[in-house]
């Protein structure tokens, strides 16, 4: 019996394998977060390059959250418990139009600022401005309840079209000279009224009437 003949069938060379083709534009879904290894940590990043990781730094662990430019915008600080919230280039905007914003801190709140402003009301009419060296209240009405009030200043300018003053017990005034300047009635009334003085007293008028 004659051995069946066998053919080796020509070498055409190892075929190419073309790597699969990615879209242009990766859903930036959480399903699709690509996790990875990073020097500094864990990293997870979005198709377009925005990333949250886990980084060391003078000895701290921190967790970070980065633009597609890998500028910080939340920073939390495990050791201390300092959360920071930035935003690089543009404006920080908290929003709840159809709710409130509460801060609330077990210490101080502090807002600081080259000028800071807090307004209130649907159209803003009540206003306060802190600016370098200047502070300014605007407002259509303004109350102050305080069992003491202090104020201290080099100069205090007031104007008004009437201004008006009740004191239940004393009104004392203490000052090194005093003028009184007014363009046509002065009326003082009282029980009983003294008039002092170590020197002279003078009255001038066109008319005096006594008694």
């Amino acid at each position: 019996m004659t051995a069946p003949r066998t053919t080796t069938p020509p070498d055409l060379g190892t075929p190419a394998v073309e790597a699969p083709t990615l879209p242009d534009e990766l859903p930036a879904s959480l399903s699709e977060v690509l996790a990875m290894s990073h020097p500094g940590g864990q990293v997870l990043a979005e198709a377009h390059g925005a990333s949250a990781r886990v980084a060391w730094r003078s000895g701290h662990e921190l967790i970070e959250v980065r633009d597609a430019e890998q500028r910080v915008l939340f920073e939390l600080d495990t050791v201390t418990g300092k959360a920071r919230v930035f935003a690089p280039t543009g404006t920080l905007s908290l929003e709840a139009p159809h709710g409130d914003i509460e801060l609330v801190a077990g210490g101080k709140v502090r807002a600081r600022g080259e000028v800071v402003e807090l307004a209130g009301g649907r159209d803003g009419t009540s206003s306060l401005m802190l600016g370098d060296r200047l502070a300014r209240l605007s407002a259509k009405g303004l109350v102050f309840a305080a069992e003491r009030i202090e104020s201290a200043a080099e100069r205090i300018l007031e104007r008004a079209r009437n201004a008006y003053r009740h004191v239940e017990d004393l009104h004392q005034l203490r000052a090194k000279r005093t003028r009184t300047l007014v363009e046509e009635g002065h009326v003082v009334r009282a029980g009983h009224a003294s008039l002092e003085a170590t020197e002279e007293v003078r009255i001038d008028g066109s008319r005096i009437d006594l008694g």
